[in-house]
C-alpha cells in the first residue's frame, strides 16, 4: 500500500489540466496485433476508448473505456463485454495514471504508463500482485479513430 500511496502523491503532484491524458489518444496495439485500444478526446476533459482482444481472428474480448477529472480525482470507468461501469479513482499526469478499485475482484488497481514512444499497461489487485501486463505500439496503418 505505500507503494500505492508514493505512486498516486507523484502523479498528483503533476499540475492539472483538461490535457493532461492527450497522450494516449489514437490507437495502441500489442506488437502480435492481438490487442488494440483506441482513445478519443470528448469534451470537457473527458477521454473515450475501447480496447479489443484477439483470439483466433476473432473478438475474444472487449470493452468500452471512460477517462474524466471529477474535482481532483481521475476516474476510470470500464464496461467490459458492455456491462459496467466499474469504476476505479487515481491519479494522472502526462507521464500515465493509476488507479484502484480495492472493493473490485480483478482487476483493483489499472496503471498505464508512457515508455519514449511506446505505451505499458499493467492489471493486477490493489497491492500490485497477479499483474498483467501489455506493451503497446502506435497502430500501423489505421487512423486515429482505429479504422483500417
Amino acid at each position: 500500500m505505500k507503494a500505492l500511496a508514493a505512486t498516486l502523491a507523484l502523479l498528483a503532484a503533476t499540475p492539472a489540466g483538461a490535457d493532461e491524458l492527450d497522450w494516449l489518444v489514437g490507437c495502441w496495439e500489442t506488437p502480435s496485433g492481438g490487442a488494440r485500444e483506441v482513445w478519443a478526446k470528448g469534451g470537457d476533459g473527458l477521454y473515450f476508448g475501447y480496447a479489443v482482444q484477439l483470439r483466433d481472428g476473432s473478438v475474444g474480448f472487449f470493452e468500452q473505456l471512460r477517462i474524466e477529472k471529477v474535482e481532483t480525482v481521475w476516474r476510470y470507468a470500464a464496461y467490459p463485454r458492455g456491462v459496467g461501469p466499474t469504476v476505479f479513482d487515481g491519479a494522472a499526469g502526462p507521464d500515465g495514471f493509476d488507479v484502484v478499485n480495492p472493493a473490485h475482484d480483478f482487476p483493483q488497481r489499472i496503471r498505464y504508463a508512457r515508455d519514449g514512444a511506446a505505451l505499458n499497461a499493467e492489471i493486477s489487485l490493489a497491492s500490485g500482485e497477479k499483474p498483467r501486463r501489455w506493451r503497446y505500439r502506435r497502430c500501423e496503418n489505421v487512423d486515429a479513430a482505429g479504422e483500417d
